[in-house]
Order: C-alpha cells, then structure tokens, then sequence
C-alpha cells in the first residue's frame, strides 16, 4: 500500500510569516494556534523529501562500509521555535534541518570517503551547502560533516524542500549522543550554547581527545599529557561515569523493543526523565510509513502535552529497523555507555588502542 506522504498545504509567503508570528509571540499568547498548525504542517511536508534522500545516501553508505547505520528524523517543535527566537533573521521557510538524515561509519577516513562519494554522485537533487565542522568544529566540539541538499525529484509539490545529511563517526556520534543526554538532565541545551561552564569545558577537551584518538593531529606529548590531566580531573569533579551510567534508561525496554520485526517503519518516541536519571522511562509508538500522517499527528499531540515539561524530550524518526534504532538515536534511551569506553582510553594513556562499536550488537556495547 502507498504512503500517503503530507504535502505543503499553504505558500512559502504563509509559511514565514507563521514563522516569524512565532518568533515574535511567547507560548499561550492569542493568535498563535493557525501559525502552529502552519509549522506543523510545512515540518510534515518534508517527510517525503528526507526518506528520498535517505534512500540515496543509504546507498552511498553501504558501499562504503557495509555496517553503516543510518536514521532521519523531523525536527522537534520545540527545537524549531527555538532556533527561530535565538537566530533573529532566520525564516522558517528557509530553514535547512527541518529534516535530517544521518550516516554513522566505522571512522574518519570512511566518513571522509563518503562525503566525497555522495558529492560527486549524480542526482537530481540540488547539493546546496556544506559545512565541515571536522576541519573547523562548533566552540561546542562538535565534529562532522553536514551536506545541505535541496529535494528535486518527480514528487514536485516538495522540490525546493531542504534535507540536512550529517556524516558522523561512531566517536564524534558517541561524543554528541553524551552532549544531549547530560544536556537533557541538567536542563539545559548544551549544544546551543545554553550550558554550564564546566560541563562546557569537559565536552570541550573530551571532543579534542576523541579527535587525536581517531588519528587528528595532536598537541606536543607534554600539553597533550596537561589536557589528559585537566580532562581527568573535570571528570571526577563532575562525577562523570557515575552520572552517565545513572541516565541509562531501562535495559529490559530495549530487549522487548528488540522483538520487533518491523521494517523501514517510524518510531515515536518519549523519554521522560522528571523523576531522576536512575527513574528515566522511555516510551516508543511504532507506526507503519504508510501511517506517517497519523504519527505527525500523535507526534504533534505529545509534543502540545509536554511543552511546558523540560525534561520530557519527544521525536519522531525513522530508521532501517529496529535494531538501528538504539545505536542511531541513543539520546533517547539515555546510553552513553560508548561515549565512557572512549573517555577511558583517552584519559588513560595505557588504552592507546581505540575500540570499536561492534555493530552486530544492540546493546551499545564496546568490543
């Protein structure tokens, strides 16, 4: 049966001026419910553009590294507010990563490799834009590779439509997974600059020391040796591996989940960690890609209940199967477990053998 994929039901013209009403307009002022339903819809619309270039990149991938793993997801409401209010001139018709497609590899010559590949395929959808925070990382830390595309394709009620693909390593993905999920308990974005100074610092040099691990050309041995101290200590005084271990989300969810044969199908997902990281609970609604209109919609219903609760975290995203799900979007089951294996081999100096995530495995585990 065919998906019945959303498409944009007002211009452009209507799309930003919604935008920019919600800019300007805080939660529960009056005039802003016919707006939301503008943004709700135009995030919908791109639900065709981001699986076209999934199947496109997908393919590049597996070429390259036969256990790639690779995810989209439509950005969050809140997320999209967000980025609206911080960034004055940004336009919600224009905005880029409203869908996002993401490709995890085995390292940085891969991912490297990948890129090249995926740039000089031909293809009808436009390559608008690339940025290379691997040559030039985020103040954050922040590495990977973004490639901005525009969808062209046969549907053309979506051409014109924005999909962000990042290129990540299971390092620099292992490093952004931790970012969210301490972001996520302490309540603050981490990623956006909304952050707590030393937990800033400590991602900062961890994100430095992950680089060298992956071959990056490093400091002299003796400031590298005064960066593995100073990122040792930032990570006993902010209790590190006790607190991460505490935000990893029930085990036995994951093997129930596990079960599951589905296939190509979205994941609606709910981590609501109001009662403490060692009480996280994790919630996932499983819908068919031909139900994708009635996952926006629950997905849109959850995220009006939970607007005023910043630790609840809801995202809808899509990935191969589900035993993709949990290594692509660890955020949302709170495992950072790969994330403290790396961190171990670079405060030490006696693991200079970096090891890999074994991706045969579901359960995050290091081999």
């Amino acid at each position: 049966m065919a998906t019945d994929w959303v498409e944009p039901q007002t211009s452009r013209k209507q799309v930003r001026k919604a935008g920019e009403h919600l800019a300007k307009t805080k939660q529960g002022a009056a005039g802003r419910r016919e707006p939301l339903s503008v943004m709700a819809n135009w995030r919908s619309a791109h639900a065709y553009p981001m699986h076209a270039l999934l199947m496109f990149v997908r393919q590049k991938a597996l070429q390259v590294d036969k256990d790639a793993t690779t995810a989209q997801r439509l950005k969050r409401a809140t997320s999209v507010l967000l980025k609206l209010e911080r960034f004055p001139t940004m336009k919600l018709d224009r905005m880029q990563d409203i869908a996002g497609c993401r490709v995890i590899v085995r390292n940085q010559s891969i991912a490297k490799k990948l890129r090249t590949a995926i740039i000089k395929s031909r293809t009808k959808n436009e390559l608008h834009a690339q940025k290379d925070y691997v040559e030039e990382p985020k103040p954050s830390g922040y590495r990977g590779y973004h490639l901005i595309f525009k969808y062209q394709g046969r549907k053309r009620e979506f051409n014109g439509l924005f999909v962000e693909v990042q290129l990540r390593t299971r390092t620099q993905h292992a490093w952004a997974t931790a970012v969210e999920v301490v972001g996520t308990f302490i309540g603050k974005s981490l990623k956006t600059g909304e952050g707590h100074v030393d937990w800033d610092k400590f991602f900062q040099m961890a994100a430095a020391e992950f680089s060298y691990l992956e071959g990056e050309i490093a400091p002299s041995a003796e400031t590298r040796e005064k960066n593995r101290k100073e990122l040792k200590k930032l990570s006993k005084s902010l209790n590190v591996e006790a607190l991460l271990d505490a935000f990893s989300a029930s085990a036995n969810f994951m093997k129930q989940l596990s079960r599951s044969t589905a296939k190509n199908s979205f994941y609606l997902m709910r981590l609501d960690t109001t009662a403490g990281p060692k009480e996280s609970k994790v919630e996932v609604w499983t819908y068919a890609q031909k139900d994708i209109d009635a996952a926006n919609i629950h997905y849109g219903e959850l995220e009006e209940n939970h607007q005023n609760e910043p630790r609840v975290d809801v995202v809808l995203v899509a990935v191969d199967s589900v035993n993709s799900l949990h290594s692509a979007y660890p955020n949302y089951f709170a495992d950072t477990r790969v994330f403290l294996e790396i961190l171990s081999s670079a405060v030490s100096p006696s693991k200079q053998l970096l090891r890999s995530v074994d991706p045969q495995r579901n359960d995050g585990a290091v081999t």
